[in-house]
């Protein structure tokens, strides 16, 4: 095993949130009377701060972007939370790394409570050490310090995550970076921030980790009767 930590992002890498985010955006957007965005504009606010793309995409001021963060929270803790899934073969991943004493973690620029609840509602938070994220009223923290938080002072780890924010956080951190292709960031934008390796799938991680695969676990059927003759 190459690494005796590892930090995933959570939307884009461990799940797939764009309709419930992309939602949440509209929402707020619609209830300031903005613009409505498209679904191409939309995708963009998957990954970095939402006060950063409330500026740079839907043209806010600085105390906009703090409302329409909070209107798209509202929306976001009710309903938009749900509006997600795993990807597939994230259980197993997890699994093969708990098996090998792997010290794991979540860094996310998502609220710490959201996404403590997301993982719980898909039975993935017992597999982490930490789940990291900002606090309700941190609306510029880095990607660094959230690693930071997540670690506890480990330099033996690894960052997957899908934007280049990821990335150069894990740099600045002074770790290794994996990104996660099969996320919300393009090739270009991700091979920019020069990442140890590329990940296409899920699967591709576990060479880039040095794990094998764990085997799925047998399945028996019966074909007694009622009274065990087959």
């Amino acid at each position: 095993m190459k690494y005796g930590a590892v930090v995933f992002d959570l939307d884009g890498t461990l799940t797939d949130s764009q309709e419930g985010i992309t939602r949440s955006v509209a929402y707020a957007l619609e209830r300031m009377g903005k613009t409505a965005l498209s679904q191409d504009v939309l995708r963009k606010f998957l990954g970095p701060p939402l006060t950063q793309s409330f500026a740079k995409h839907a043209g806010m001021t600085s105390e906009e972007t703090i409302q329409a963060t909070h209107l798209y929270r509202e929306r976001y803790a009710i309903t938009g939370w749900r509006e997600n899934r795993v990807y597939p073969g994230v259980r197993r991943l997890l699994q093969a790394l708990r098996e090998k004493g792997c010290y794991l973690a979540v860094a996310t620029g998502k609220l710490k409570k959201a996404s403590q609840d997301i993982l719980a509602y898909f039975d993935l938070a017992r597999y982490f050490d930490r789940i990291e994220g900002p606090g309700p009223d941190e609306y510029e923290i880095t990607k660094k310090e959230l690693i930071a938080r997540a670690l506890q002072g480990r330099t033996d780890a690894v960052m997957i995550g899908d934007r280049d924010s990821d990335l150069l956080g894990a740099q600045a951190y002074g770790i290794d970076a994996i990104a996660a292709l099969y996320g919300y960031g393009s090739f270009e934008e991700l091979s920019q921030a020069c990442p140890k390796a590329l990940a296409s799938s899920v699967s591709d991680l576990y060479a880039l980790l040095g794990i094998a695969p764990v085997a799925p676990r047998p399945f028996f059927l019966s074909l007694e009767g009622n009274d065990g003759v087959g």
